[in-house]
């Protein structure tokens, strides 16, 4: 006789029906029942093809219950202007689907509420197929988090502005993430974001990574070709702040600031990010003509600009490169470049072309009359996705902003300094504010840039979240090479703060960071900030600011004797690695995100592999590499266990053989490895 259990086909959606039998059995206790229940009516089910689904967080992922509703979605738009629907058999096996359509640009999102682990990894993916614009962020999964009160808190979304366009027919889409203590609730699903067009999704699943560490071997292999663009470099953010009198007067010495530059020696920083304020040099208008600087109307000696001076000097003599960030027109002080009544300590500057003329004035007269040639980049506006975008109290949007770029180069390529290039966007993680500049700045500006202050070494798939941020500002640039303008990890508090300064967790992070943009196709990152140092001083270390100290920085301040941090030598590691002019070369491979790894050859042919293992537990890595020729390499390990106790580098540990072209090393838990050819 038969058993009839077995011979039922599956009811619908498979993950559908499980997912209510399991939400039954524990409401019941039911288990027997639950176990008869997912036998018969899965009996007939693809395993592969079910592989994530039993696990799904998502009901109604196939949009097949009560056949033309959206039975267990929720969603939103920011205009009203969006329409969801089911559309029936349009899916990619015939199936029905989701359908969002929206005439004009509108923020649309179909999602479900749920309450995830804390620092878990979960992954949302879709199948998708759309005719959109071709401005806005495009097709995204995500999630936007909430706190007990229901305040935003953060959002996390696959890459933005990949998913535009028309479609060649469907696509798959995925997004790993982890959540943080922060959030108690997340809103995830999918989006249609500042985006105008049609959407249909399927398979609309989410479900949390059960990645265990354990130790590993992975075969890895050297890419044949290098990314498109080489390093321009690794580097930091040096304001020029060391002799003004709030530092003097906490006693710092010419001693010290020769132990500074020979750090900046020993770290292989190859580039520096300097602010200025138009106002350090020109107090008050030279005069009403920008077209005419005054001399008499700047002042090259004032304090500020002393200090510029030095530096400078210092650059100059360490053959560091340097790009000026006009920060704005400051709104405290003379204030005759910065619009009224900003809510804000700088402002966008009230004339481009009284601007222009301030930057021009400052180049020529470093390179005329201080014989000095290390300035060659410059940026305008620090953060401008801040102060020049729209709905602020400040009358400028991004159009403006490009603007006020052409404006300055046309005045560089007018008074013969053609050679300087104008680095755009400088965005506050702002990716709208970024395409917009990519868009109208393209050919004007020489390089792009963005700020990144987020995420912690520990975060599971920080390979994955790093590139869902990174690449598709790089891919946007194209042609025109992309870095990070300023870096750090997540553990900011306000401008001046962070919570792990002294740990080794934020050295391996960064360290993390630097591998994964190089494979991106990054050319180059700068630490925020090299060192410790009073940028104003309160005499309130309580104020908010730390009594305007700076403590996120490489080494500390001269209260702690300038001690280095972990940061220190793991950021040297890079500099040193990552030397401008190298070539750079993937190395591809599965680590279940483990473990990041990537290739530079230096200009002098030098071979250096950089490799991060973000789990406690050692990871061996065969990696095959017959372009390097069989030549052993001296390697370089960062670790807890390594840091020196002094200010020196880390040195070579031990060398590595390759056994013909394949290069074996184990890489330690929780540590940062260098290999480099002895050449």
């Amino acid at each position: 006789m038969k058993n009839n259990a077995f011979e039922f086909e599956p009811i619908g959606d498979v993950k559908l029906l499980t997912r209510k039998i399991m939400n039954i059995a524990r409401k019941t206790g039911a288990l027997a029942l639950t176990a008869m229940l997912l036998l018969s009516g899965c009996a007939k089910a693809d395993p592969k093809k079910e592989e994530n689904s039993m696990n799904d967080l998502f009901l109604n992922s196939k949009f097949e219950e009560n056949d033309a509703e959206l039975t267990g979605w929720s969603t939103w738009s920011s205009h009203g202007r969006a329409a969801f629907s089911v559309a029936k058999n349009a899916g990619p096996d015939g199936s029905n689907c989701l359908k969002i359509e929206s005439s004009r640009t509108d923020n649309a999102v179909c999602f479900q509420d749920l309450t995830v682990t804390h620092d878990a990894c979960y992954t949302v993916e879709a199948d998708v197929k759309y005719e959109t614009g071709d401005t806005g962020e495009g097709v995204l999964v995500g999630y936007t988090g909430y706190d007990t009160e229901g305040q935003w808190k953060e959002e996390k979304v696959s890459p933005r502005g990949v998913n535009l366009g028309k479609s060649d027919g469907w696509e798959h889409i995925a997004f790993t993430f982890s959540v943080t203590t922060a959030v108690s609730r997340i809103s995830a699903g999918v989006r249609l974001w500042n985006s105008s067009g049609s959407v249909l999704v399927d398979n609309l699943v989410m479900y949390e990574n059960n990645i265990t560490e354990e130790s590993r071997t992975y075969e890895l292999k050297l890419s044949d070709t290098p990314n498109r663009h080489k390093v321009d470099a690794f580097g930091a953010e040096w304001d020029p702040k060391f002799f003004i009198s709030f530092n003097r007067n906490q006693g710092v010495t010419e001693e010290d600031f020769a132990m500074i530059k020979e750090r900046i020696r020993k770290l292989g920083i190859a580039r520096v990010r300097m602010m200025i304020l138009p106002e350090w040099l020109e107090p008050q208008n030279d005069n009403d003509d920008p077209d005419t600087a005054d001399p008499a109307g700047f002042k090259m000696d004032s304090e500020e600009m002393n200090c510029v001076h030095r530096y400078l000097q210092a650059c100059e003599e360490l053959g560091v490169k340097v790009t000026l960030t006009w920060w704005g027109a400051s709104v405290s002080s003379a204030g005759w470049l910065c619009y009224k009544d900003v809510n804000d300590w700088i402002s966008a500057p009230n004339s481009f072309p009284e601007m222009a003329e301030n930057i021009c004035y400052l180049i020529n007269y470093a390179r005329n009359e201080w014989k000095l040639s290390c300035v060659t980049d410059v940026i305008l506006q620090n953060e401008g996705s801040y102060s020049f975008r729209e709905g602020k109290d400040v009358p400028v949007s991004v159009e403006h902003y490009c603007d006020y770029v052409r404006t300055v180069r046309a005045r560089l390529d007018r008074e013969g300094l053609g050679d300087i290039t104008l680095v755009g966007s400088d965005d506050a993680e702002h990716f709208d504010w970024y395409s917009k500049n990519v868009q109208g700045l393209t050919g004007t500006a020489g390089k792009f840039n963005s700020h990144n202050y987020a995420w912690d070494v520990k975060d599971p798939a920080l390979d994955a979240t790093i590139r869902d941020f990174l690449l598709p500002r790089i891919k946007l640039a194209g042609d025109t090479p992309f870095f990070m303008g300023e870096f750090g990890d997540g553990h900011s508090q306000g401008a001046y703060m962070v919570t792990n300064a002294d740990s080794f967790e934020r050295g391996l992070y960064i360290a993390s960071f630097a591998v994964n943009a190089l494979k991106l196709g990054a050319t180059g990152a700068l630490y925020w900030p090299l060192h410790n140092v009073y940028y104003y001083y309160s005499g309130n270390p309580d104020d908010g600011s730390n009594g305007g100290l700076m403590m996120m920085g490489l080494f500390a301040y001269k209260n702690e004797d300038w001690k280095p941090r972990p940061v220190y030598y793991s950021w040297g590691m890079v500099c040193n690695a990552a030397v401008p002019g190298s070539e750079v070369y993937d190395i591809t491979g599965g680590t279940d995100h483990f473990c990041d790894a990537v290739a530079v050859k230096s200009p002098d042919g030098v071979w250096s592999f950089m490799l991060v293992n973000r789990s406690s537990k050692p990871q061996t890595l065969k990696i095959s590499a017959a372009a390097v020729g069989g030549a052993s390499m001296d390697m370089y390990c960062f670790s807890a266990s390594t840091l020196p106790s002094d200010d020196s580098m880390i040195a070579p540990s031990g060398s590595v053989r390759p056994d013909g072209s394949v290069y074996t090393v184990e890489v330690p838990g929780d540590s940062f490895v260098v290999l480099r050819g002895q050449g």
